[in-house]
């Protein structure tokens, strides 16, 4: 954001003169919708003449009983109105951006692409050392400035201080399911510390299992979020000189990223077993993507080295949860305070893009992507229409609707 143009109209002073106290329009439109001219005539009653009260024929000598409940009521809502404001001020904004970014899903090659991601990895890192999470990030919520060159984060109306809150489980998760953390979706921590099996007798607490804390979004949830985005990247935006028309190899990758891409808000069982399984095996890079479009004679192989970070993501679940808590929200719920969660993952991530750009420079190409997914993902964050979309999702409260032919 360059500036802001700022136009407020004030509305008119408690003196009741209808003029403005600190602005010289005198608009007709900058009066309160609550304005009522003093003048204004009063309602004419509905009631049959028979029910009317006629105050010239009452008998003074016998006042009617409801004239003092008449008074107080006139009293209290004089002393009503005293104390309200009658008069209110509205501010309209304009913000004018002097620069037009574009979302990740319309970036044309792997060089740009790169260079976003590292820029972002900065980006929620000095969140990260600002104590605050983002929660929503995805391929519309990361722009890439063409002007500047700079990636940068967006929307962040649902960022929130890692300790708040509106993180725990009972409050409904935000962000775009195909890049959502596996832990948020599952609202439970996948990797455990419990006591060796030969004191599973002994009454004392030796150990803490994570599985049973109460679950909350940490800084390490935005970063899984990222590496899904690249890996998304991966399939369905691969060097256009890879995917040929007509050659079987686009509905091989969308088949093939469908499986991790096309889920709900409550994840799915292959999302859950990259993560489970990140220790020992890299499960992001499938048969079509090792042997097909990156295999070792593409010229291209080192661009999947983005996803080899999964292992160090489950390598830093396993640390953080191997540590028993040391702090907790105000209401009691125990978390890892936030100085647990280190530069140490987010370095790793840039280090592995770091290569990848090297090699990018030291090629010579850019590699321009083939866009596989229509454009509708890119601006219509609901549709569901197409199946390699990564909003591509059918929820109906928190529970998931399966798709025909879906695992």
């Amino acid at each position: 954001m360059e500036y802001e143009i700022d136009e407020v109209a004030k509305l008119p002073d408690e003196n009741e003169t209808g003029l403005e106290d600190d602005l010289t329009s005198n608009m007709e439109s900058n009066k309160p919708a609550s304005y009522t001219p003093e003048n204004e005539v009063p309602p004419v009653s509905t009631l049959p003449g028979s029910q009317r009260t006629s105050t010239s024929r009452r008998d003074t000598g016998h006042p009617d009983p409801s004239d003092s409940t008449k008074a107080t009521q006139r009293t209290n809502r004089s002393a009503t109105q005293e104390t309200l404001p009658r008069r209110y001020r509205r501010k309209h904004v304009r913000t004018i951006f002097k620069h037009v970014c574009q979302s990740m899903y319309e970036l044309s090659d792997w060089d740009t692409f790169v260079q976003c991601m590292r820029h972002l990895i900065k980006g929620l890192d000095y969140m990260r050392r600002a104590g605050w999470v983002h929660r929503d990030i995805s391929g519309g919520n990361c722009l890439w400035d063409p002007a500047s060159r700079q990636g940068k984060l967006a929307d962040l109306e649902y960022a929130r201080p890692y300790k708040h809150e509106s993180l725990l489980p009972h409050e409904a998760r935000t962000g775009t399911p195909a890049f959502m953390a596996v832990e948020y979706q599952m609202r439970k921590y996948l990797y455990s510390v419990t006591a060796p099996l030969d004191n599973i007798y002994d009454l004392s607490s030796k150990g803490e299992s994570v599985k049973r804390l109460t679950f909350t979004y940490n800084f390490y949830h935005d970063l899984e979020s990222l590496i899904w985005l690249y890996a998304w990247a991966v399939y369905f935006r691969p060097p256009l000189l890879r995917v040929p028309p007509s050659s079987g190899t686009e509905e091989l990758l969308r088949s093939e990223g469908h499986q991790f891409f096309a889920c709900g808000i409550e994840g799915n069982t292959e999302r859950t077993l990259v993560v489970n399984n990140g220790l020992r095996d890299n499960r992001l890079i499938t048969d079509v993507i090792n042997a097909i479009v990156y295999g070792p004679t593409s010229g291209c192989r080192f661009l999947i080295g983005g996803m080899e970070t999964i292992r160090h993501l489950a390598q830093g679940y396993h640390d953080i949860q191997s540590l028993p808590t040391n702090d907790s929200l105000r209401n009691g719920t125990a978390i890892w305070s936030a100085d647990r969660f280190t530069y140490d993952l987010y370095k790793k991530f840039d280090e592995s893009l770091e290569k990848v750009a090297d090699l990018i420079k030291e090629v010579g190409d850019t590699f321009p992507m083939r866009h596989i997914s229509s454009r509708r993902e890119k601006t219509k964050r609901h549709r569901t229409e197409d199946p390699d979309s990564p909003t591509h999702h059918s929820v109906k409260g928190n529970k998931r609707v399966k798709r025909s032919g879906e695992s």
